[in-house]
């Protein structure tokens, strides 16, 4: 589960769009602990910033990506990186 909390692309923050998992519940996403994480293109350009819970991050591969599964193909986003120790890992 992971939401979109900042849109780099549009510029324009009345008509930003933030986006969320399809499977979003605000209220078990609040009980949960978070990673931040965001996605790049391919030029390295910071696209979203966001959070996913910390269990989606550690457990299947396939929930970590699901951000990057769900944004990348239309905004042209290849990489996500995530939030540890203060520094920023490619997954």
């Amino acid at each position: 589960m992971w939401k979109i909390t900042k849109n780099i692309i549009d510029k324009d923050e009345e008509k930003c769009v933030l986006f969320q998992s399809y499977d979003f519940d605000g209220a078990k996403f609040k009980q949960s602990k978070h990673v931040k994480f965001r996605l790049l293109s391919d030029d390295g350009d910071i696209d979203f910033y966001g959070l996913m819970r910390e269990k989606d991050l550690n457990g299947s591969e396939n929930r970590a990506f699901a951000p990057l599964d769900d944004l990348g193909y239309g905004y042209g986003c290849t990489e996500l990186q995530y939030r540890e120790a203060g520094e920023w890992k490619t997954l």
